[in-house]
């Protein structure tokens, strides 16, 4: 099979799944066939589905951490899209955390951002 055509497949039936758990076996399983296809900007999608997934159930916390690393893995250039989706995500659990000036420096860095865009 061709792996980016395998790595669609697992992908939709990671957006069928009955839980968050199957889901996210078969995006990582998507993840594997689009880095064998060489589909790096559709891995860094699924591990960005996974990641919301994997945060959606952990403790505030952890769901910080869980986007942070996200967002580290994250190449520095080529991929703004999912930068911002993953900053987007890390407001749920800082607001969660009651960390208000994380969020205000957050919003800031947007705002100065989409200024200058």
């Amino acid at each position: 099979m061709q792996p980016t055509l395998m790595g669609y497949i697992h992908y939709a039936r990671g957006g069928v799944a009955q839980n968050s758990n199957q889901a996210i076996d078969e995006y990582q399983t998507s993840v594997e066939w689009a880095n064998m296809a060489g589909n790096q900007l559709g891995a860094l999608r699924v591990k960005q589905l996974i990641a919301d997934l994997q945060a959606a159930q952990a403790a505030p916390i952890e769901a910080l951490a869980i986007q942070v690393r996200t967002l580290i893995g994250l190449p520095s250039h080529g991929a703004a899209f999912y930068n911002w989706l993953t900053i987007r995500s890390l407001i749920l659990p800082l607001a969660q955390l009651e960390a208000d000036e994380h969020l205000a420096v957050l919003a800031g860095g947007a705002q100065d951002f989409a200024a200058k865009a």
